[in-house]
């Protein structure tokens, strides 16, 4: 009976152990708001926490690039945007147009001689953003 319960035991230690171990970046902040993921495709175009990378293409000849990277996460469309709104500024990039056409929305920015409009799109539970670099 005592090595059943030091099996029982061993086992609940190795599943706690092992889902610590799963991740540590956080989802959300305080206040529900997303955050930026630690590794992204480009450091001064940010991603929120639990979006996955679905499709990327970019092209680099310094001083230009091209940049086409789309992310898709469960969020809702306010979140998203407020998310871009701050984060873009963070990184430099400064909002000239906000727009909506449907249930999509454009956020328009340009940093130095280069510029990238972020596209968000879906309904509330499972949103897609497509940034798209521009000159």
């Amino acid at each position: 009976m005592s090595t059943c319960r030091f099996k029982i035991v061993v086992a609940l230690l190795a599943v706690l152990i092992f889902a610590g171990c799963e991740g540590t970046e956080r989802e959300a902040g305080p206040n529900g708001e997303l955050i930026p993921a630690a590794a992204q495709e480009f450091v001064d175009v940010p991603a929120p926490v639990g979006f996955k990378l679905e499709d990327a293409y970019s092209f680099s000849v310094p001083p230009s690039r091209m940049f086409l990277l789309t992310y898709v996460g469960k969020s809702d469309r306010q979140k998203v945007r407020d998310f871009y709104k701050n984060n873009m500024k963070q990184q430099g990039w400064m909002e000239t147009c906000e727009s909506t056409f449907g249930d999509t929305l454009f956020l328009d920015f340009v940093k130095e001689a280069e510029g990238c409009t972020v596209k968000i799109e879906g309904r509330a539970g499972r949103m897609r953003v497509t940034i798209r670099s521009r000159r």
